[in-house]
C-alpha cells in the first residue's frame, strides 16, 4: 500500500514526518494494533489492518493511541477526522485533542531518535 499517495493532494498547514511506529488503538475501551505511518503538529496518520479491526472506527470517533518500541513511549487522546478503507487496511486520519500532548510524543527522546533515523535513511 503506497501511504504517501493516499495523503497526496492534500491541504496541509503543518508538515507531516513519516514514522513507521507501532501502536495500540483504545476505540470504546477495545485494543487494535496499528502503525502510525506520520505525525504532524495537530495530527496523527494510522494504519490498521482490517482483520484487526475489532471495533467500529467512524469519523468523529474519539480513540486513544499508545505509540509502542520496545516500551509505551506516549498516549494520546484523537478525534478521528477521516477514514479510508484500501487494499485490505484502514487508514485512519485523526486531529490530536491535546496539542501538548503531539508535542511530548515527537519530542520524546525515542522518538526523536526513530525521526531522525528516518530522515537520515531517506537523505
Amino acid at each position: 500500500m503506497d501511504i504517501e499517495a493516499l495523503f497526496s493532494g492534500e491541504r496541509r498547514i503543518y508538515s507531516r514526518v513519516n514514522l513507521d511506529l507501532q501502536c495500540l488503538i483504545y476505540a470504546d475501551n477495545v485494543e487494535m494494533n496499528g502503525e502510525i505511518v506520520n505525525v504532524s503538529e495537530t495530527g496523527i496518520g494510522i494504519v490498521v489492518q482490517i482483520d484487526d479491526v475489532k471495533h467500529p472506527i467512524n469519523v468523529d470517533d474519539t480513540i486513544m493511541v499508545t505509540g509502542v518500541n520496545d516500551e509505551e513511549v506516549a498516549q494520546f487522546e484523537a478525534k478521528v477526522i477521516r477514514t479510508v478503507d484500501e487494499d485490505g487496511h484502514l487508514l485512519i486520519g485523526a486531529r490530536i485533542v491535546n496539542q501538548r500532548q503531539v508535542e511530548d510524543f515527537i519530542n520524546n527522546e525515542k522518538v526523536k531518535a526513530y525521526i531522525n533515523l528516518i530522515r537520515k535513511a531517506s537523505v
